[in-house]
C-alpha cells in the first residue's frame, strides 16, 4: 500500500505505479484534446482562406491607389503655400513688436519727465507749509512750559501744608491709641495668667501619663489573653489525667516527680509523659492518653507568656493592678482634656502668640504722655483739613500730568515735522539733480512729446501692413485642417498597401498550414489516441482496486496492533505508575511501544519527551525498562536488566531515588549497572548490599563464569 499511496492522506504516491498510471491517462487525454483542437483549427483555416482570397481581390484595384496618392500630393502643395504666407506674417509680427517697443519707451520717457516736474513742485509747496507749521508749534511749546512751571510751584506749596496737617493728625491718633492700649493690656494679662495655669496642668498630666502605660489597647489585649488562658486551663482540667498521693501512716515521703518531692495529699495534673520516682524501688512512667493534651499545654504556655509580656508592658503585677492603673490613666486624660480646652479658648493660636500680643500692646501703651489725649472732634477737624488738601493736590497733579502729556505730544509732533522737512529737502535735491536746469525743462518736455508722436505714427503703419498679410495667411485652425487632410490621404494609401501585404502573407501561411494538415492525418491520430485512453483508464481502475484491498488489510492490521497495546502497553503503564511516583509525583507517561515513551504528563502541563531535560529522559527510560522487566517476570519470562551509564545526568537527590528503585527490582530479577562514576555510586550501592563486579582480560583456557578477579574499572 505504501508504494501506491501516502499513508496519512491517502493520495497517490509520487513516482508510484498508481501515480504513473494516472499521469499516463492524463497525458493521453491531453494529446487527444490537442488532436481534436488541431482538427477544429484545420477546418477554421479553410474558411479563413476563402475569406482572405475574396478580400485580396478587392484590394488589387490600381485606380483606388492612384487616386489616394494624388490626393496626398495636392494636400502637400497647399501646405507649402500656407507655410510661405505664415512666414511673411511672422516677419511683420516682429516688425510690429519692435515698433510697439519703441512707442512704449518714448511714452515712458515722457511720463517720467512730467512726473518728476510735478513731484518737484509738490515738494516745494510742502516745504513752505511745514516751515510755517514748525514755527507755530515751537511757540506753543514755550507757552506750555511756562504753565507747567506755575502749576508745579502751586503743588509744592500745597504739599507742605498737607505734610504739616498730616503730622498733627498722626500725633493725635497716636495719643488716642496709647490710651486704648492701656485698657487692652489689662485684659490680656489676665488671660495670659489663666492660660499659663492651664498649660502647667497639661504638663503635669502628660508626665503622669508617661509613667502610666495602661492604655486602652494594652488593657484590652491583656483581658483577651487572660480570658483565653482561663479557657485553656478549663479545657486542660477537663481533659487531663490527675494523680493523687497518699502516704501510709508514718511512711517516709519518698516520691518525686521530675525531681520534685511530693507531700501527702498532693493532687497533680499529668499534662504529658511523667516519671514518678520511688526511692529504692523504681520509676513509674505515666503517659496521657489524650491526643490533644500536648497541644493544649503548648497553647497554654504560649498564652501565659503573652499575658506576662502584656502585663510587663503595662508595668502591672496582675490584671487587677492593670485595671486600677487604667482607671487612673482615664481620670488623668479627662483632666488633661479640660485643661487643653481652656487653653485653646484663651490662646487659640498658642501661648507664644498670646505673649507676642501682650508685648505688642505693652509697647503701644508703654510711652507716657503728659497731656490728655485729644477729643474725637479735634481729630475730625484735622481729618477734614487733610482731605480737602489731598483733593486739591490730586486736582493740581492731574492738571500737571495733562500739561506734561500735552508737552510730550507737542514735542513728538515738532520732531515729526522736522523729520518731514529734512526728508522733503533731501527729495528736492534728488529731483533737481535728476531733472535738467530750470530754464531747459520745458524744451526737454517738447522733445519727448515729438519723439512719442513719431513712434506712434510708425507703429500704426506697421500694424496696417501686418493686417494686410494676415488676410492672405491661413488661420491656425485652417492650417491644422490642411495637415490633417494630408495625413489622412497618406494614411489611407499606406493602409491600403499594408493591408495588401498582410493579406498576401496570411494567404501564404494558411496555404502552408493546409498542406501540413493533409500530410499529418489528424483523423487517424484521434482514433489511435482514443483507443490508448481506454487502456490507460483500465490500468488506473485496476490499481485503485488494489489500493482499496490493501487499505482494508491495513485496517485489519491496525486493529491487531490495538489488541497488542491492550495486552502489552496498558499493563506496562500500570506497572510504571508506582515506579514514577517517588521520582515525579503526580505524573504519568504515554507509551507508543514496549520501550518507547513519547510524552510526560504532569499536573500543570504536558511536554513531549524530547523537550524535557536529559536527566529526566534517562530516568524515565530506566523506569520503563524496570516496568517491562517486571511484567515479563510476572508472565514467566524473567530477563536481566543491564544499564550502561544510564544515570549520568541525574542530580544527587534523584540518583539516590533511582538506585533505591534498582535495588528493589534486584530482589525480583538480576540487575547489572555499568558505570565509570564509582565515587558517586559506591555509597548508594553499598547501602543496598549490592555486589561489585570488575572487568578482567579474557583467557579462553581458564575462563569460567563464576570467577571474579580484581582489575581496573571499566570506562
Amino acid at each position: 500500500l505504501e508504494t501506491l499511496v501516502t499513508l496519512k492522506q491517502g493520495r497517490a504516491k509520487a513516482g508510484g505505479a498508481l501515480d504513473a498510471a494516472r499521469r499516463r491517462r492524463e497525458d493521453i487525454a491531453r494529446e487527444l484534446e490537442t488532436a481534436r483542437t488541431k482538427a477544429a483549427a484545420a477546418q477554421e483555416r479553410l474558411q479563413r482562406h476563402a475569406a482572405l482570397r475574396a478580400e485580396r481581390e478587392r484590394t488589387a484595384d490600381r485606380g483606388l491607389a492612384t487616386e489616394l496618392v494624388a490626393k496626398a500630393r495636392a494636400a502637400r502643395s497647399a501646405i507649402e503655400e500656407a507655410d510661405k504666407a505664415r512666414e511673411r506674417l511672422r516677419l511683420f509680427d516682429e516688425r510690429v513688436a519692435a515698433r510697439q517697443l519703441a512707442n512704449d519707451r518714448a511714452k515712458s520717457d515722457l511720463d517720467h519727465h512730467e512726473q518728476r516736474r510735478a513731484e518737484l513742485q509738490h515738494v516745494a509747496t510742502t516745504l513752505a507749509a511745514s516751515a510755517s507749521r514748525l514755527e507755530t508749534l515751537r511757540g506753543d511749546r514755550s507757552e506750555l512750559e511756562e504753565r507747567i512751571a506755575s502749576v508745579g510751584a502751586e503743588i509744592a506749596a500745597d504739599e507742605a501744608s498737607h505734610r504739616a496737617t498730616g503730622h498733627a493728625l498722626q500725633a493725635a491718633r497716636e495719643a488716642q491709641r496709647r490710651a486704648t492700649a492701656l485698657a487692652e493690656l489689662t485684659g490680656i494679662e489676665k488671660r495670659l495668667a489663666t492660660a499659663r495655669a492651664a498649660a502647667d496642668a497639661i504638663s503635669k498630666a502628660a508626665e503622669h501619663l508617661k509613667s502610666n502605660a495602661a492604655t486602652n489597647a494594652r488593657i484590652e489585649a491583656a483581658r483577651r489573653t487572660s480570658a483565653r488562658l482561663e479557657s485553656l486551663d478549663a479545657r486542660m482540667d477537663a481533659q487531663a489525667t490527675w494523680a493523687s498521693v497518699a502516704y501510709l501512716p508514718e511512711a517516709p515521703s519518698r516520691l518525686r516527680i521530675d525531681g520534685r518531692e511530693l507531700s501527702d495529699d498532693t493532687r497533680i495534673r499529668i499534662d504529658g509523659p511523667t516519671e514518678i520516682v520511688i526511692e529504692g524501688i523504681g520509676t513509674i512512667t505515666l503517659t496521657t492518653g489524650l491526643s490533644d493534651g500536648p497541644s493544649l499545654v503548648e497553647q497554654r504556655g504560649v498564652c501565659s507568656a503573652e499575658l506576662a509580656a502584656a502585663l510587663s508592658a503595662i508595668g502591672a503585677s496582675s490584671l487587677a493592678d492593670a485595671e486600677r492603673q487604667s482607671v487612673a490613666r482615664q481620670q488623668t486624660e479627662a483632666l488633661m482634656g479640660e485643661a487643653r480646652a481652656q487653653l485653646t479658648a484663651l490662646a487659640p493660636a498658642g501661648m507664644g502668640t498670646l505673649e507676642k500680643e501682650r508685648d505688642a500692646v505693652a509697647a503701644r501703651a508703654g510711652e507716657t504722655h503728659a497731656s490728655a489725649p485729644p477729643s474725637n472732634g479735634e481729630i475730625d477737624v484735622l481729618m477734614q483739613r487733610t482731605g480737602s488738601l489731598e483733593a486739591e493736590l490730586a486736582r493740581k497733579r492731574a492738571a500737571a500730568q495733562t500739561l506734561d502729556r500735552q508737552l510730550r505730544e507737542l514735542s513728538v509732533t515738532i520732531g515729526q515735522v522736522e523729520t518731514q522737512i529734512a526728508a522733503a529737502t533731501q527729495r528736492r535735491s534728488e529731483l533737481e539733480a535728476e531733472l535738467p536746469a530750470a530754464d531747459q525743462r520745458e524744451s526737454r518736455a517738447s522733445e519727448l512729446r515729438e519723439a512719442f508722436a513719431l513712434a506712434s505714427s510708425e507703429l500704426g503703419a506697421a500694424v496696417r501692413e501686418r493686417s494686410a498679410w494676415a488676410e492672405a495667411a491661413p488661420t491656425p485652425a485652417a492650417y491644422d485642417e490642411l495637415l490633417e487632410a494630408e495625413a489622412r490621404a497618406r494614411s489611407e494609401a499606406a493602409r491600403l498597401a499594408e493591408r495588401s501585404a498582410v493579406l498576401d502573407r496570411n494567404l501564404a501561411e494558411l496555404e502552408g498550414a493546409l498542406r501540413r494538415d493533409g500530410e499529418e492525418g489528424v483523423g487517424a491520430e484521434i482514433a489511435g489516441l482514443e483507443e490508448a485512453l481506454e487502456g490507460a483508464e483500465a490500468r488506473v481502475t485496476d490499481l485503485e482496486t488494489d489500493v482499496a484491498a490493501l487499505t482494508l488489510l491495513s485496517t485489519r492490521l491496525e486493529n491487531a496492533g490495538t489488541d497488542h497495546r491492550e495486552l502489552v502497553l496498558r499493563p506496562l503503564v500500570e506497572r510504571l505508575a508506582p515506579l514514577l511516583s517517588p521520582l515525579l509525583p503526580g505524573s504519568s507517561i504515554t507509551m507508543n511501544g514496549p520501550l518507547l515513551a513519547v510524552r510526560l504528563d504532569r499536573s500543570d502541563r504536558t511536554d513531549p519527551l524530547a523537550r524535557v531535560s536529559g536527566g529526566t529522559r534517562e530516568q524515565i527510560a530506566t523506569l520503563v525498562r524496570l516496568a517491562y522487566a517486571d511484567m515479563m517476570a510476572s508472565r514467566g519470562s524473567p530477563m536481566p536488566l543491564v544499564l550502561d551509564d544510564a544515570l549520568a545526568f541525574s542530580d544527587d537527590t534523584r540518583l539516590g531515588i533511582m538506585v533505591g528503585l534498582l535495588a528493589d527490582a534486584a530482589r525480583r530479577h538480576q540487575v547489572i549497572v555499568l558505570s565509570c562514576h564509582q565515587r558517586a555510586l559506591a555509597p548508594l550501592v553499598e547501602a543496598h548490599g549490592a555486589r561489585k563486579l570488575h572487568v578482567v582480560p579474557w583467557h579462553e583456557a581458564s575462563a569460567t563464569r563464576d570467577r571474579l578477579v580484581s582489575a581496573r574499572p571499566a570506562d
